[in-house]
């Protein structure tokens, strides 16, 4: 068995430490790797954050009369104004939505998607948010979440068994 003796705390098998311009130019290349390659992760990563926010939708009855104009007058709507927009919610398809917002106070930008019960795409397109007010539409308060029901803005070929939803932050909101 070889000896192994410890002298000085370098291992008599461990070769001394190489000075030539060689092995400094390779040690120097892994480093420089090294750190270009945390970097470029570390960079990749901050531009991941989490999705502002997030929108979870089911199906739900239309409203009655009475509770979407509530609903409508929450949000600023006259009750002449209110009734206009209720109305035009006969005959759609309803949802229940929970729109939460990871960030500072901003206007929603939503799509969704609604399947019927055999998983066959029958609405696909921008959820448009009226009750929230014209023009700029619904104004999401930072780090909160709010619930509503609402309707879809078109009629769809058939009953909306679920729902898949995605929102960005609306750079250009209408003012």
């Amino acid at each position: 068995m070889p000896d192994q003796t410890v002298i000085q705390g370098v291992s008599r098998f461990q070769p001394p430490l190489a000075a030539d311009s060689e092995s400094m130019k390779r040690a120097s290349l892994i480093v420089g790797v090294a750190v270009a390659l945390t970097m470029a992760i570390g960079g990749c990563g901050a531009s991941h954050r989490p999705a502002q926010f997030t929108m979870q939708l089911r199906p739900a009855a239309a409203l009655p009369t009475k509770a979407c104009i509530s609903e409508a007058r929450r949000y600023g709507y006259s009750p002449p104004g209110a009734e206009s927009i209720c109305a035009a919610g006969g005959g759609r398809s309803w949802y229940h939505a929970v729109l939460t917002n990871r960030g500072p106070g901003a206007y929603p930008a939503c799509e969704a998607t609604g399947l019927d019960a055999h998983g066959k795409t029958i609405f696909n397109g921008q959820l448009v948010f009226l009750f929230g007010g014209i023009p700029a539409g619904l104004f999401a308060p930072g780090h909160r979440s709010i619930t509503f029901d609402w309707y879809l803005p078109g009629k769809t070929r058939g009953a909306v068994a679920s729902y898949t939803a995605a929102c960005a932050v609306n750079p250009n909101p209408p003012t």
